[in-house]
């Protein structure tokens, strides 16, 4: 602190992580592409939209990460890669881009527009990969380019996006040697490395195959030959490439040849080099053992990738679980699966997370159709969906205690897998199955992540032709009268709350009941009914301690505490936030310890007990940045800024309360942003009244679109802020203002707000 009773705001209080390259670091390096790489780079210098254009297995995501690698320098904000290999339609492509973004759902806006928000301002190249799973989504790609002119796209792609300004890159096979001029003396080994990437790469992976391998001048030719039988296509290659370690290059010519030539010229409607690769996986899959070929088979249902442990449980029952890492290592071997090594965690230099396997693309589509021609598909699909159950119904119970950020963390890596399991489900008619994992999956979509695809699964489940009933169908009720609510939906989930509500009464599932009560009693609260709100609080906090349930108690009691804070009743929140916080501390619950704590802030900010504010709010302002959670970091950081104006420190106050106010923004929080704007408006009145009724006005126009309701706080500052600029302005002036703040366009007040920050 200051001598004046002011207070220094250290760095880290207000910053938020910078933007960061974020692209897959492949395991092996990238042979034979610079010419490719700067013609691409020199593409984007003049195009915000480049297209990498060819068949599957010629490198197109690997020229778009080098591509990337080289040109994040020249973006202030970085490079990110967005796959897309199991989106299906426009609104996964959003999901998908957010995701790597780091961007919530939010109430009252769809997702491309806070993606659209999130870009405005941004210097970045976003590397879309695997485009034609969904090529009729490309106007969402224009849309993004639109709204953010300092952002390019670099897109993968097996055919072009057909988008005004795009610029397309043919990708070329590796170029191939001559193989009626191949060189030959001392140094043919080295100029043929030199000339054909095609070798080069060969000679690499083979390297790595057997250390054994070395390019000679008595094999430079069967190599080479092998390369053209190949078409110069990279996955062909390494494919095998991976042989050597069985096959000398003369025999493996021989060998791959004779397969290619019976298979004959495959479907008709393939292009010739999609014939070729898909003649060359068949050829390392049938060299494969019998086993290896039914695991590889069964791992092609997983999506986006899977663990060791999922794979056991996914591969077939008569594998023994000893023989699984060693037989998934030699399919990685073969190049038939690629595995990722978990990051290391900066600080402790241990691996951040587990290793997980994946497929390319092609690879999956084979071994897919190979599981669905072995009829092992839907009983391979059942134990994928059971073994994502088991773990949805973990991250359930973890989402709510000590490790929150943990289980958030391995959702968000297995979330592909998730959604096929849900999908798979529904497809089998087994809403049970879905339900089991859509319940463990609610409290996830609630943090903002994949929001209104949580609504629609929990929709399809409950819908009536799913046959779901019973205690089950009421807690999904439940997790989707939350989601509702969320969302602004308040009048939807209040209904879905009593539609659960009467399932549990049915049922006598008094658990259930208070489930109910709880999304009732939220919604109500929401639309302004405090005195409903406050009816199904109480029911809640009787059911959960006659049930002696702790968890559901602090839940309780953490309700009633907001709710008292809205009608100014300090004493009652008072009492219930200390019992809230005594017992989320004891449950070690993170995210309730967080809402506990702001409470406590706000209740000893309205006592005048200044640094016991701050205590609170600081250690809240921690858990919330521990959890990513951004709407619980700009409720700490705006009390922080009540607490700082208290004190008398009105620039720390500024600093704030707009950085809370950029959060809001941002993440479109509607009801939040009107308190933060009229917050504001209260500090700089003295010293800028009209600017401070064009705050006012921006703060109605948010209430007005549709109706929300306003904690004491905004009336409070609202009439003070109101008594001085009316002392200060004439009618006229005063008049303006409000109309300029209720009619300007809300993202220039926004910017406008935030200037007011005072330089360092």
């Amino acid at each position: 602190t200051t001598g004046s009773g002011g207070w220094t705001l250290a760095a880290a209080l207000l910053g938020r992580a910078p933007q960061r390259t974020r692209l897959p670091v492949p395991m092996t390096p990238l042979v034979g592409r610079e010419a490719e790489r700067r013609r691409v780079q020199q593409m984007l210098a003049g195009a915000r939209l480049v297209t990498l254009v060819g068949p599957g297995g010629i490198g197109k995501t690997r020229l778009s990460l080098a591509v990337g690698a080289a040109v994040t320098g020249e973006f202030a904000d970085g490079a990110v890669f967005v796959p897309l290999a199991d989106a299906t339609d426009a609104t996964l492509v959003v999901a998908a881009i957010a995701r790597a973004l780091g961007v919530s759902e939010v109430p009252g806006r769809s997702l491309l527009a806070s993606v659209a928000d999130r870009l405005g301002d941004a210097a970045m190249l976003l590397i879309l990969d695997n485009f034609e799973q969904v090529i009729g989504a490309a106007v969402v790609v224009s849309e993004l380019l639109a709204a953010a002119p300092g952002v390019s796209a670099l897109v993968t792609s097996r055919e072009r996006l057909s988008l005004y300004g795009e610029r397309v890159f043919q990708v070329p096979p590796l170029p191939l040697p001559d193989l009626h001029a191949l060189p030959s003396g001392a140094d043919a080994v080295e100029r043929v490395l030199a000339e054909s990437p095609a070798v080069a790469l060969f000679a690499d992976r083979a390297a790595a195959a057997t250390g054994a391998f070395s390019l000679e001048p008595d094999n430079i030719e069967a190599v080479a030959a092998l390369c053209h039988r190949l078409d110069g296509l990279p996955l062909a290659i390494e494919l095998a490439a991976a042989r050597t370690d069985v096959l000398g290059p003369a025999k493996l010519l021989a060998h791959l040849a004779q397969h290619l030539d019976a298979l004959g010229d495959g479907p008709r409607d393939l292009p010739a080099r999609q014939q070729t690769l898909r003649g060359a996986i068949d050829w390392s899959y049938v060299l494969l053992e019998e086993a290896d070929q039914r695991l590889l088979a069964a791992m092609s249902v997983f999506a986006g990738g899977w663990t060791l442990e999922a794979a056991g449980a996914v591969a077939p029952p008569d594998l023994p679980a000893a023989e699984l890492a060693q037989r998934l290592d030699r399919l990685a071997g073969k190049s038939l699966l690629a595995v990722d090594q978990p990051a290391v965690d900066p600080d402790t230099g241990a691996p951040a997370g587990e290793l997980r396997y994946r497929l390319l693309e092609t690879i999956r589509a084979y071994a897919g159709a190979r599981l669905a021609d072995d009829g092992a598909a839907p009983a391979t699909r059942d134990r994928h969906r059971d073994y994502f159950a088991g773990f949805a119904g973990r991250a359930g119970d973890g989402m709510t205690g000590p490790d929150q950020a943990a289980w958030a963390d391995r959702l968000e890596r297995d979330y592909q897998n998730l959604r096929a399991a849900i999908d798979w489900a529904l497809e089998r008619d087994d809403a049970t199955g879905a339900a089991q994992l859509c319940l463990g999956l609610w409290r996830y979509w609630l943090t903002g992540a994949h929001l209104r695809e949580g609504r629609t699964w929990l929709d399809r489940v409950v819908e009536p032709r799913a046959g779901l009933t019973g205690p089950v169908r009421a807690s999904v009720l439940h997790a989707a009268a939350i989601l509702a609510t969320s969302q602004d939906d308040h009048r939807v989930g209040y209904d879905l709350g009593a539609q659960s509500l009467a399932l549990a009464e049915a049922a006598g599932d008094r658990a259930a009941g208070a489930q109910a009560h709880n999304a009732m009693g939220i919604a109500s609260i929401n639309r302004g009914d405090y005195r409903l709100a406050h009816e199904h609080f109480q029911q809640m906090l009787g059911i959960w301690q006659e049930l002696d349930d702790a968890r559901g108690t602090a839940m309780a009691l953490g309700n009633l505490t907001k709710l008292s804070l809205r009608l100014g009743d300090i004493d009652a929140a008072d009492r219930f936030a200390t019992r809230c916080l005594s017992l989320e501390r004891a449950a070690g619950n993170t995210r309730g310890m967080a809402l506990a704590l702001e409470c406590v802030g706000q209740i000893r900010l309205a006592r005048g007990d200044v640094p016991g504010a701050r205590e609170a709010l600081h250690e809240s302002l921690a858990l919330n940045r521990s959890l990513a959670d951004v709407f619980g970091e700009a409720m700490a950081l705006h009390h922080l800024g009540l607490a700082a104006y208290a004190d008398g420190d009105r620039p720390g106050a500024l600093t704030l309360l707009t950085s809370a106010l950029a959060r809001r923004f941002e993440l479109g929080d509607r009801e939040d942003l009107a308190v933060s704007l009229e917050c504001v408006a209260y500090v700089i009145a003295a010293n800028d009244p009209s600017f401070a009724v064009t705050l006012l006005g921006a703060a109605d126009g948010l209430r007005e679109r549709p109706p929300l309701p306003s904690p004491p706080e905004a009336y409070t500052h609202r009439e003070d802020t109101l008594a001085a600029t009316r002392a200060a302005l004439d009618e006229a002036a005063f008049s303006s203002a409000l109309s300029l703040g209720r009619t300007a366009p809300l993202e220039l007040i926004v910017d406008e707000a935030l200037d007011l920050t005072p330089s360092a």
